[in-house]
């Protein structure tokens, strides 16, 4: 789960550096609140 959680974060935060940091922090707090429901 760590692992995967590790490597989600990572393409998360190559797919989101493109976009403003705000932005980027909405998508990444999307991911931990869905991770953290499964």
């Amino acid at each position: 789960m760590q692992s995967s959680f590790l490597t989600f974060n990572q393409v998360l935060y190559q797919v989101t550096e493109g976009t403003n940091n705000s932005h980027s922090h909405f998508v990444l707090g999307i991911g931990h609140f869905v991770l953290g429901f499964t």
